[in-house]
């Protein structure tokens, strides 16, 4: 944990300031501290954990847990981010954001995984960054960032929101589909924007994936059951059908003048690797927790939570991208 990062911290619990109790290891290359203790005004406990505040509770819900836990079983086995799939041109495609709306900012990513976008956001000029996640997958993140002195990745739950009122935008892609009450997320973004802000989500659609979610029913019923060797050799079966279509059936389909369902996806799967796409595949069976919001939905999400969508788009035919804002209030 950088030192710059405390002024970001607050006690999930109560919302007050936390102060470092002890350090017991600190990088030297760095000045990171590594493990040590913090410490709210009243008197509870967070360690630090291979550089990692971990500011959480309990989970709420077996699905919660599960969920996850297999994003953290899902980041360790797929930590590798090269190539298109850990982009600029990945994360603008997902956001909808250009450098020009990240520079100089204070920037929150909920949901932050192993860490791909925080480095984008860091090389596209953030002021501040930091990556909050429920999952183990923190350590990838931290190890992937720790050379950036603006980075900062703390583990935690959105439902509770540790972190401070600093933040001018505010980023999610692919989480709250897989929480139990986006709004209450949304609502907790709110508590930590400043009133001049951006929040950007991106999540799936449930126009357009009609075809596809019929297919994939059986195999996410299952998906959560199935221990993770297997569960990725599965994978790699679907990858390998997978690829065969995107490359085959659906390039033959466009040069044909021919439309197959989903053929926008398509086209941005065809721009990963092999391993992107078993990746992609074990993403898709292994969370308790998964939804596909219609475009109200996404609307009421935003409404119940007190913002106004500035931007709704639907990307690639298939998924939601949104830009909205709170009303300045903070």
């Amino acid at each position: 944990m950088k030192d710059t990062l405390l002024e970001f911290l607050r006690c999930p619990i109560d919302g007050s300031e936390l102060s470092v109790d002890r350090v017991d290891d600190r990088d030297n290359a760095t000045g990171s501290i590594q493990a040590g203790i913090l410490r709210s005004a009243a008197g509870r406990q967070y360690p630090i954990i291979r550089g990692v505040p971990w500011l959480h509770g309990d989970f709420r819900t077996r699905d919660e847990e599960a969920t996850v836990r297999a994003f953290g079983q899902e980041w360790a086995r797929y930590d590798d981010f090269e190539g298109y799939m850990g982009s600029a041109e990945l994360f603008q495609e997902f956001s909808g954001l250009d450098p020009g709306q990240v520079l100089g900012r204070r920037v929150l990513e909920v949901g932050c995984g192993a860490g791909r976008w925080l480095r984008v956001l860091a090389n596209w000029g953030a002021r501040e960054v930091v990556g909050l996640d429920f999952s183990l997958a923190v350590d990838q993140a931290a190890k992937r960032t720790l050379h950036m002195p603006q980075v900062h990745v703390v583990r935690g739950s959105a439902m509770e929101m540790p972190l401070a009122t600093a933040f001018d935008l505010v980023v999610s892609i692919g989480v709250l589909h897989h929480v139990r009450d986006p709004v209450e997320v949304l609502r907790n973004v709110r508590r930590v924007v400043v009133p001049q802000h951006t929040v950007v989500f991106w999540v799936y659609g449930r126009e357009g994936n009609e075809v596809y979610l019929r297919l994939v029913q059986p195999f996410r019923a299952v998906g959560p059951r199935v221990p993770g060797p297997l569960l990725a050799g599965l994978s790699r079966v679907l990858a390998a059908a997978l690829w065969a279509h995107v490359h085959g059936l659906d390039r033959a389909a466009g040069a044909l003048g021919i439309k197959l369902p989903m053929q926008a996806y398509c086209g941005l799967l065809r721009k990963l690797r092999f391993r992107d796409l078993e990746s992609v595949a074990y993403d898709q069976m292994t969370p308790r927790i998964a939804m596909y919001p219609t475009q109200e939905d996404v609307r009421a999400w935003v409404s119940r939570a007190g913002g106004h969508i500035d931007r709704l788009f639907h990307r690639t035919q298939n998924s939601w991208q949104c830009h909205m804002r709170f009303p300045n209030e903070n």
